[in-house]
C-alpha cells in the first residue's frame, strides 16, 4: 500500500492544486481535498484499512515537494474582497474543525 501512497497523493495534491486556479481554495481546503481524494481511491483499489496518519503524511510529502512547481504551473486565485478572504478563513477553521471532530471520533472508535 505504502507504494501506492506517493502516485496517489501527487495526483491528489496537483487536483486540489488545479481546482485553484479558478477560484480561491484555502490551504487547508486543498490538504483536506486532497486526503480525501485519496482515501476514496485506496477504497476502489479495496484498501479500507488504510492508516490515517500514513495517508496524511503522504499527502503532506506530496505537498512540500510539489508546490513550487505547482504554483507556477496553476497560479491561485485570490480572494476578491477581505469579506470574501474572512469567508474563506472561517470556512478553513470550521473545515479544520469537522477533520479534528471526525479524527476524535475514529480515536474513540478504536
Amino acid at each position: 500500500m505504502i507504494t501506492l501512497l506517493e502516485p496517489l497523493a501527487k495526483d491528489a495534491v496537483t487536483a486540489m492544486q488545479k481546482a485553484g486556479v479558478d477560484k480561491y481554495i484555502s490551504g487547508i481546503m486543498k490538504k483536506n481535498g486532497a486526503y480525501a481524494i485519496v482515501q476514496s481511491e485506496l477504497a476502489k483499489l479495496g484498501l479500507t484499512a488504510a492508516d490515517e496518519s500514513l495517508i496524511k503524511n503522504a499527502v503532506e510529502r506530496a505537498y512540500a515537494m510539489l508546490i513550487n512547481e505547482l504554483n507556477n504551473v496553476y497560479p491561485q486565485a485570490q480572494p476578491k474582497s477581505e469579506d470574501e478572504q474572512a469567508k474563506a478563513d472561517e470556512l478553513a477553521k470550521a473545515e479544520q474543525a469537522l477533520v479534528d471532530a471526525q479524527d476524535k471520533v475514529n480515536e474513540l472508535h478504536n
